[in-house]
């Protein structure tokens, strides 16, 4: 996870210096994961205060107040870690390793990687504007011709505007695509799932067709993964505090990490 963590600001490192957003090579970026990674290990990891909320409320629990120690220890991280107001001090936490244990570290990546406006009112209408862009791009990009009247077109067609021609070409894509995605992290069942699977498809299909000149490299699934995977364990983590008690969390929090969206989140 550590890895992970830090895998997430050399993304955003070299995010930041290129305006595609996601043309940079893949050697490049291991590489950097690498040397990054040496040097974590070189340097004294902190305890991490993330991990202390948590084992506090373990002790407090056994009192029988273990409820609502819960969602105020979910708040009281949620307070610490976006009241930072430098990014550069969040970026120390995820090297330390701090986040290993976060509740909010899909929130926090975004953050690193820039997706995200460091005044927190502004992110829900930011992460709705993301939302609404990838429903849009789904329905430019999934066009059936079966289920269209393509006039005089038809799938012998070779013009280059053949709706036909395109299909065909998609569904190559995606096949290319499903080879990697069915092969990502065997041994963890989130990704055996046929629902992951297709979700992973569908964006890494949407990502190849809204960006042609680079299309699908074999090993973008490998990045997608652990995006996708954390920012489920956040779902997961939001759910269980909800069930035991979802009037003390806070709608913005419930709005952000809402679990109907993990496709277009991620």
């Amino acid at each position: 996870q550590a890895v992970m963590t830090i895998a997430s600001s050399e993304i955003a490192r070299c995010v930041s210096k290129d305006k595609h957003g996601f043309v940079f090579g893949i050697n490049n970026l291991l590489a950097a994961v690498l040397q990054s990674f040496a040097t974590f290990f070189m340097s004294s990891l902190s305890s991490s205060k993330i991990l202390m909320f948590y084992t506090d409320f373990e002790d407090n629990s056994s009192s029988g107040n273990g409820q609502n120690v819960s969602v105020k220890l979910y708040e009281s991280e949620w307070k610490y870690l976006f009241n930072i107001d430098d990014i550069d001090e969040l970026r120390d936490i995820a090297i330390k390793g701090e986040l290993r244990t976060s509740r909010f570290r899909s929130i926090c990546w975004r953050l690193l990687l820039g997706l995200l406006p460091s005044d927190s009112s502004e992110w829900l209408i930011t992460i709705e504007k993301f939302r609404s862009t990838y429903e849009q791009t789904k329905l430019i990009h999934y066009n059936d011709p079966h289920t269209q009247d393509s006039g005089p077109d038809n799938p012998l067609s070779l013009d280059d505007d053949s709706i036909w021609k395109q299909y065909f070409k998609d569904m190559e894509l995606k096949k290319i695509i499903q080879q990697d995605v069915i092969r990502t992290s065997p041994g963890v069942e989130f990704f055996r799932t046929e629902k992951i699977q297709k979700i992973m498809v569908d964006l890494l299909f949407c990502y190849s067709r809204e960006h042609p000149d680079l299309s699908y490299r074999q090993g973008m699934h490998e990045i997608l993964a652990p995006l996708l995977f954390v920012l489920h364990c956040d779902h997961q983590a939001l759910l269980h505090v909800l069930e035991q008690s979802s009037s003390d969390v806070s709608d913005l929090i419930k709005k952000i990490l809402e679990p109907a969206y993990l496709e277009a989140d991620a």
